[in-house]
């Protein structure tokens, strides 16, 4: 009987310490508005979070579906990490998901659903991605890859990461999009070229390579690498390096790729992207800064000028009325000289 009991304590004891790991496990950890509930277990989005979160690792839970109630409660976030979320249960093709599941996101900045399993073929045009982004990352998707990306209403995107995916075509961004850095690494592309990165003059890391059945040729020799290669280097745009090395040509024969000659079309979409771009913000404050150098002494100088201004009219002041007083002075003395005699005097005389 003993036994029995201690048995049947020892059971107790541990279905409460794995209902208090479980329950555990599944809190979430926030600190100044930015919750981390990654590898939790979750199988939604939590809902009782603060509702003024800025940023939301949700990464690696087997969520199985996001709808567009989703994001409601968290209107304010700036980040959310969705990286890895897929159902744990074999029997689903992925976590099902609506089109309009980021809509309620109006101010998002960075968004990462890298490593994702979604149901169904992926094509960009099914997203309705949220128009303040400004970094992007779709890498290695889990069941379905990205066959395309249509970001044209991100004006503000900055960052595109695509890894892995099965991207043939370049993307359509937005012609004034700020872009500085892609990764295109490692899908089968067909055409990437030179002029699909003129209008981005900001652009300044750009990485590619060609995997599975693609038809664009990086090889050495390959004119369009070779082009594609120059005019990153003429542009001071870091990424893989080609190593397209040039055929050797006879002294007589030219070259049949023209690497160096672009268009002038390439060249008006690059000025044009320069003219269309905001300063940015250190370039302001470098000309604040330029300007209160010129400003503040400008104003200390007129400052000190008018005292030393009316110093002197000061000083000329008091000399003109000590010069006054010296004249009356010396006329009382004068007129005193001219008195005639008294009576005394005379008498003393």
């Amino acid at each position: 009987m003993i036994i029995q009991l201690r048995i049947i304590a020892g059971l107790l004891y541990i279905a409460i310490v794995r209902i208090e790991i479980t329950f555990c496990a599944k809190e979430c950890k926030v600190e100044n508005l930015k919750a981390d509930c990654s590898s939790r277990g979750f199988d939604d989005i939590p809902q009782t979070l603060d509702m003024n979160l800025i940023e939301l690792n949700a990464s690696y839970n087997p969520i199985a579906e996001l709808t567009a109630d989703t994001f409601k409660r968290y209107p304010k976030l700036l980040t959310l990490d969705l990286r890895g979320v897929a159902p744990n249960d074999k029997r689903h093709n992925g976590t099902s998901y609506k089109p309009t599941v980021f809509v309620p996101l109006k101010e998002l900045v960075n968004l990462d659903i890298s490593e994702s399993g979604f149901h169904v073929a992926l094509y960009a045009t099914e997203f309705i991605w949220p128009t303040t982004l400004q970094i992007l990352s779709v890498n290695s998707m889990k069941y379905f890859k990205f066959l395309s990306l249509n970001l044209t209403s991100l004006s503000r995107l900055e960052e595109l990461n695509a890894r892995r995916n099965d991207l043939r075509i370049f993307p359509s961004l937005h012609p004034q999009a700020p872009i500085i850095w892609i990764d295109f690494r490692e899908n089968p592309w067909d055409n990437v070229t030179a002029e699909d990165l003129a209008p981005y003059c900001l652009l300044k890391t750009f990485l590619i390579t060609v995997t599975g059945d693609g038809k664009l040729n990086l090889a050495t020799g390959s004119c369009t690498c070779r082009r594609l290669e120059a005019w990153m280097l003429v542009n001071k745009i870091r990424g893989f390096e080609f190593n397209c090395q040039p055929p050797r040509l006879a002294p007589d024969e030219t070259d049949p790729c023209q690497v160096k000659i672009f268009s002038d079309k390439m060249w008006e979409q690059r000025k044009e992207c320069f003219d269309r771009q905001p300063w940015s913000p250190f370039w302001k404050g470098l000309i604040i800064v330029a300007l209160l150098c010129l400003i503040v002494p400008a104003i200390w100088c007129s400052i000190e000028g008018y005292k030393y201004y009316m110093r002197r009219k000061g000083k000329t002041a008091s000399d003109d009325s000590a010069a006054a007083s010296s004249s009356d002075d010396a006329a009382t003395s004068s007129d005193a000289n001219d008195e005639p005699p008294t009576e005394n005097q005379e008498s003393a005389d």
